[in-house]
């Protein structure tokens, strides 16, 4: 396993620079996969190794990647706020009210 130059972390930042990645956990992941794949190999073969990436890690990919992070994270959000409804209906069983209860009980 190599450490890469700086001019190969400076081509793979290019790289996620130009894909416009609009998610850092996104951007991480596959900056990690990049950097990863291309430790395991000898320098000679960075340019082959960074192509098959590109390609694997295409503009179309990340959008799709975006899309489905999009929708997980709308999908978590909306489960919270139902959770959060569903606690305060349960701790109102009694009277939405409780004042006017007992005014009407004449207390």
């Amino acid at each position: 396993m190599r450490n890469l130059t700086p001019t190969e972390l400076e081509k793979i930042n290019n790289r996620l620079k130009f894909l416009q990645i609009h998610y850092n956990e996104i951007r991480d992941e596959i900056k990690d996969h990049y950097i990863s794949e291309l430790e395991k190999n000898s320098t000679d073969e960075f340019e082959a190794i960074v192509s098959k990436l590109n390609e694997a890690f295409s503009p179309s990919i990340i959008r799709k990647m975006e899309k489905s992070l999009e929708k997980s994270t709308k999908k978590l959000i909306s489960q919270m706020q139902w959770d959060e409804l569903k606690f305060w209906n349960r701790e109102s069983n009694a009277s939405p009210y409780p004042i006017l209860a007992l005014v009407t009980l004449g207390l």
